[in-house]
């Protein structure tokens, strides 16, 4: 029974357990299916992941049958969707399989499948229209999805069926990792068998999973850290045993990890620093003291940059050695892992004024910048630092770009001949090709430093997101924004990563603040962060090189100097387009500096018991400002999808209450959270309802439509609309009541408010806020 699955939906839990036997039969029938509906070696297959036994099965199934899979997550969100698009038009997949159940929740005790219904039924994709797609997205999802067959996981027969089990060659592509990043552009990294086991034996060499050890996973199977520790390790260790927990109920719930820690004594856990930073700023030394984690031996950090103030908070909250830190750093483009300090956790001190200057000069501590150690390349890696203006190895003391060499850089990506060129890097005195990874570091005494990136990939919670992505979404969803310049940049915020957006317009004279509130609900929705500051300077301010590139480094550099609210920018010097040393930047606007005189920022005097200010005082502390409105959203404020879980355990403290995640992100603001809180309180028991996920996705039977509803707009008289408070609310709401006029229509508005007349003040003053209400339509 190595594979453990956990369900935290009770609070006792419950475990599904996985044997090997499983996993083969399993395997085997879905292969069967593959090869009985037409499936040939080489045939992509598309992979819709879930944190449960299907999933698991899938892989496993899809390498019997000699196709290549990809593992995504479903496309349940617009994010996703768009996800889904890109990946099926990049690998023209040939079969998808997923969950029935999950894609037809209302349907589910039927026992034959059923085609899936077209967008315009609230059962596509297994979710309701508060899912807030857009249409057109739903409709391309709909029919990209509707020509590929598909397979259920959850449907498979595992009769006994003869046939002969692909056998991999080691150079042989057996998945496609595609990168966590850019949707406009995607990148499948081709994984060969060969690729795939000499990291799983590197891994194996650097971690104890043997008999009486085991692993406690939360991270998703189709990040290629969850894929490899979690679906490929176990298989073959064998001795070990690995518990999932699901990825929703650790974001709804993180305490849920130390949980599993705690109770299965578990050794070997992962996340990113993000995820271990939480900890220390939701619970309190006695509620640390409920969970023992002295057992663990490593607790893996990579995916993001690592912090140590993160590593010793953590470690001196639960009362551990800070060497138990196995920090490391890995990409898709090398399966997974690339450096590990397995229990070697160490940090260098470093001159700030020399690093600035690419140079390496190690310091006394507090005298310079800490970095921690991401331990030495595993063996049969080759990493060095390169020089990048010229192409040549750096000296010992040069910070460069990291270039690697072995068996499991993999073979490219999938159809990207010009990008593919990074794999085929030369470097002067050494032989063969290496990886060019467009991250900047150095080597100290055999041990890698990661100081920054070339590539302009942001990192948020482990996750990438590229700027040219964000680019196209602010783009598509705000038209003011359609012709100016832009740049995204990472800065330091309360010991994590925040993104400052830089806009150019030529517009003086634009709502600046309504803009950045728009621009902030586009990130929030789309990319689950929003913007530490949203800056909107004036066109042709950002420094460029001669072709017009801008520097983002140096838009950086000046924004930390806090060289932007003050004055003109000065000409340009020389021939590569350097900003003169007095340059500023000429801002218009900042939100972080720039308060809406009109938002409602004080507590209002009918507030009840404190509730208001004390909410606010936990909005204060975690987005480290006071000057917003009071019905603002949490992400808006420039908090992302971690920091609102930490949003609403600090809640939990301070009201003695337990609260869901999910309930907290539908009304993340403060006033929204004070009602809630409100509401729960005069509930008496002061606790909150539990969100079923899975229930939330079902229609009542009474209302499920039993086929696809074909009645046109125009014929419609009676309209429910969900997300009236929201971004795109306003503007339904609007266009709905410009292109009816004089019609007889009625518009029902599902609103979260204590009777009629608070719900309709919400939804006016929603439309008020995006400048979409008229008076003649009271």
């Amino acid at each position: 029974k190595i594979f453990n699955f956990l369900d935290y939906s009770s609070e006792e839990g419950t475990v599904t357990e996985v044997t090997v036997d499983m996993v083969f039969r399993n395997a085997k029938a879905i292969a069967g299916e593959l090869l009985d509906r037409g499936a040939k070696k080489g045939d992509r297959v598309v992979i819709l992941s879930l944190q449960d036994p299907g999933t698991l099965y899938a892989v496993y199934g899809a390498m019997m049958a000699g196709t290549i899979f990809t593992i995504i997550p479903p496309p349940i969100d617009e994010g996703k969707v768009e996800r889904f698009l890109s990946v099926v038009k990049s690998c023209k997949p040939k079969f998808i399989i997923s969950n029935y159940a999950l894609e037809h929740p209302q349907l589910s005790g039927i026992q034959s499948p059923q085609p899936p219904q077209p967008p315009q039924s609230p059962q596509s994709n297994g979710r309701s229209p508060q899912s807030g797609l857009k249409k057109q997205l739903l409709k391309q999802a709909f029919f990209q999805a509707i020509r590929l067959k598909r397979i259920y996981t959850d449907r498979i027969k595992t009769t006994p069926r003869e046939f002969p089990l692909h056998m991999a060659e080691p150079e042989e592509v057996i998945y496609l990792q595609y990168t966590s990043g850019s949707t406009s552009d995607p990148k499948g990294v081709m994984v060969t068998l060969k690729n795939l086991m000499t990291n799983i034996s590197q891994v194996q060499e650097l971690y104890d999973y043997s008999t009486g050890n085991s692993l406690a996973m939360w991270v998703p199977f189709f990040h290629n850290l969850g894929l490899l520790f979690g679906i490929f390790l176990p298989i073959t260790a064998l001795e070990g045993r690995t518990y999932f927990l699901q990825t929703l109920q650790f974001l709804q719930k993180p305490t849920l990890w130390l949980r599993v820690l705690s109770d299965y004594q578990v050794k070997l856990t992962a996340g990113p620093n993000s995820a271990y930073a939480l900890f220390p700023n939701i619970l309190t030394p006695k509620a640390a003291s409920a969970f023992d984690l002295t057992h663990v031996t490593h607790f893996m950090n990579g995916s993001e940059f690592v912090d140590p103030v993160t590593i010793r908070s953590f470690a001196d909250l639960f009362g551990i050695r800070a060497e138990a830190f196995a920090c490391g750093y890995g990409m898709a483009e090398n399966v997974c892992l690339v450096t590990a300090a397995p229990k070697d956790q160490r940090t260098l001190w470093v001159s700030e004024d020399a690093l600035r200057r690419n140079r390496v000069v190690p310091c006394e501590p507090g005298q310079g910048k800490e970095l921690v150690s991401l331990g030495k390349p595993v063996r049969g890696i080759t990493m060095i630092a390169v020089d990048p203006a010229t192409g040549k190895p750096c000296e010992e003391d040069q910070v460069g770009e990291m270039y690697i060499q072995g068996d499991t850089v993999c073979k490219g990506y999938w159809g990207h001949v010009k990008d593919n060129e990074n794999f085929k890097a030369c470097i002067e005195g050494y032989q063969g090709y290496f990886f060019k990874t467009g991250d900047l570091g150095f080597l100290y005494r055999g041990n890698f430093y990661m100081t920054d990136r070339i590539k302009e990939i942001i990192i948020i919670n482990g996750h990438n997101v590229y700027p040219g992505d964000i680019k196209a979404a602010l783009k598509k969803n705000i038209p003011a924004l359609s012709a100016d310049a832009s740049v995204f940049f990472t800065v330091e915020a309360n010991n994590r990563e925040a993104v400052v957006a830089c806009l150019e317009t030529d517009r003086p004279n634009l709502d600046f603040a309504a803009l950045a509130a728009q621009v902030n609900q586009v990130a929030a929705r789309i990319f689950e962060f929003s913007f530490y500051d949203v800056v909107f300077l004036k066109k042709n301010s950002l420094p460029r090189t001669d072709n017009r590139k801008i520097r983002t480094h140096k838009v950086r550099e000046l924004y930390l100097q806090e060289k932007l609210s003050q004055g003109a920018q000065k000409p340009l010097n020389g021939r590569n387009g350097e900003l003169s040393t007095e340059g500023m930047l000429q801002v218009l606007f900042s939100s972080r500096k720039n308060a809406s005189a009109r938002e409602k920022t004080t507590i209002p005097e009918t507030a009840l018991n404190g509730i208001h200010e004390k909410v606010k005082a936990v909005f204060d502390n975690l987005l480290e400002r006071r000057d917003y409105g009071l019905d603002t959203g949490f992400l808006e404020l420039g908090g992302d999808s971690l920091k609102l879980v930490e949003c609403a355990c600090q809640l939990e403290e301070v009201f003695h209450i337990n609260l869901d995640v999910t309930q907290v992100g539908l009304n993340a603001s403060v006033n929204g959270i004070a009602e809630l809180i409100q509401h729960n309180l005069l509930e008496g028991n002061g606790k909150a309802k539990k969100i079923n996920l899975q229930d939330e996705c079902t229609l009542d039977p009474s209302i499920a439509p039993g086929a696809p509803y074909d009645h046109s707009m125009s014929a419609c008289r009676n309209l429910f609309l969900t997300g009236s408070t929201g971004f795109l609310g306003a503007f339904l709401i609007r266009s709905l009541i410009e292109q009816n006029t004089g019609k007889d229509i009625r518009i029902y508005c599902h609103v979260r408010a204590q009777n009629e007349e608070k719900g309709r003040e919400r939804v006016i003053s929603n439309m008020k806020h995006y400048r979409c209400w008229k008076d003649e339509y009271a």
